[in-house]
């Protein structure tokens, strides 16, 4: 009796970015996220900036502001980590995400 086939090999992954949740890279020193301009060295997984001067994008988005389904969450606001000018849409340091104040992702 043959059996099943053997499951398909584990492919390693690195670490998803906390911002946008995507797979991040690794340059031998640290785990790198390019879409958000950060990085977090080998030995701590606290995130830094590549560009530690740049100015972080003013822009703020309070989800829950006009809701009647979650008024205890109208001062919830979102600021944007990413910097100033960037590409996409508005990306949280949590990952939460909008766009012209209007959530991308629920």
């Amino acid at each position: 009796m043959a059996g099943r086939e053997k499951p398909a090999e584990l492919e390693y992954r690195s670490p998803d970015c906390p911002m946008c949740w995507k797979e991040t890279s690794h340059d031998g020193d640290s785990f790198c996220c390019d879409r958000c301009g950060a990085y977090w060295p080998n030995e701590h997984s606290e995130g830094r900036w590549y560009d530690e001067d740049a100015e972080q994008c003013p822009a703020t988005f309070a989800p829950w502001a006009s809701s009647e389904c979650h008024p205890n969450l109208a001062h919830v606001v979102w600021r944007c980590a990413l910097a100033d000018e960037h590409p996409d849409e508005h990306t949280s340091r949590d990952g939460d995400k909008w766009r012209d104040g209007k959530k991308a992702y629920c």
